[in-house]
């Protein structure tokens, strides 16, 4: 009976030794990028009659979205059909018809493009942030029935 106590033990002693353990860490780490994005809407006038005394009016909607405490800036080229900032135009194909983007509702500061005076910035917050482009159709212009339209391409940088 001592004889299968003694094994039995021994076995015991075996099985501990084979369940040592050792350990070391690891490091996880990432570097966070600055990024943005940005989606505009369509800016649609709706109608337009030369013969009213009063200027049209639209807006359109821009969202940025930018990682967190990333500083951004957008503007906007002059389109399409003049490429000038300072006088957009857009066409039916043969005739032009002025208009302008502004910055905000009163009208007063033109949007240009990244290198001009005043394009739109601010800080990333991680998420998304809207910012409200102005345009206006100067009254009484002299131009035919037609479908004018432009193309705007918004360029942010960050």
């Amino acid at each position: 009976m001592k004889k299968i106590l003694i094994s039995t033990f021994g076995l015991f002693g075996i099985y501990t030794a084979a369940h040592a353990q050792t350990t070391d860490t690891f490091t996880v780490s990432v570097d966070v990028q600055g990024a943005c994005a940005i989606a505009a809407d369509d800016l649609d006038f709706g109608t337009y009659s030369p013969a009213v005394a009063d200027s049209t009016l639209g807006q359109s909607d821009m969202t940025v979205n930018c990682t967190l405490n990333v500083p951004y800036s957008v503007g906007l080229d002059g389109g399409t059909t003049s490429g000038d900032v300072t006088d957009r135009e857009m066409t039916d194909g043969t005739t032009n018809l002025n208009y302008n983007l502004y910055t905000a509702a009163d009208l007063q500061t033109v949007v240009t493009d990244i290198g001009g005076a005043a394009p739109f910035s601010g800080v990333g917050s991680g998420a998304d942030q809207t910012i409200t482009v102005y345009g206006q159709i100067p009254a009484q212009q002299s131009v035919p029935t037609g479908a004018y339209a432009d193309t705007i391409t918004a360029t942010i940088s960050f």
